[in-house]
């Protein structure tokens, strides 16, 4: 008896690969830190307002200043003084996550209209 059944020259089935695409385009990225008020969580990849340095929801309002939280934060009453975002990058608006009422490549490109982020959507796909 083989003490490893099922594995031994390719036999097992290991599962498959779904690649993540946060970016769809070449441009410099660059980060920075923003400010997180009490309270409040934020998503990985959310976009989110910089009000004045300190992040706010973004529910789809304009003329504001948006960025890309670029790690989960959790809600507390005592909030980790400073969260990475993203400044600028050329993303994959698939990947982002984004109010409801944003659903759009269109709506989604006007929000970031005037900022360093761009959003577009990967090559090959076939939405327009």
């Amino acid at each position: 008896m083989t003490p490893y059944p099922n594995t031994l020259a390719g036999n097992g089935t290991q599962g498959g690969y779904e690649p993540f695409h946060l970016f769809a385009g070449e441009k410099e990225i660059v980060t920075g830190q923003r400010g997180v008020p009490a309270n409040t969580a934020f998503e990985q990849f959310e976009v989110a307002v910089d009000n004045a340095g300190v992040l706010a929801k973004y529910t789809g309002q304009a003329d504001v200043t948006l960025v890309v939280v670029a790690q989960p934060i959790a809600s507390s009453a005592t909030p980790p003084a400073m969260a990475p975002v993203y400044l600028s990058a050329f993303f994959n608006h698939e990947a982002l996550v984004w109010p409801a009422a944003v659903d759009t490549l269109a709506e989604r490109q006007a929000a970031f209209h005037g900022s360093e982020i761009e959003v577009g959507r990967l090559l090959g796909s076939t939405e327009y």
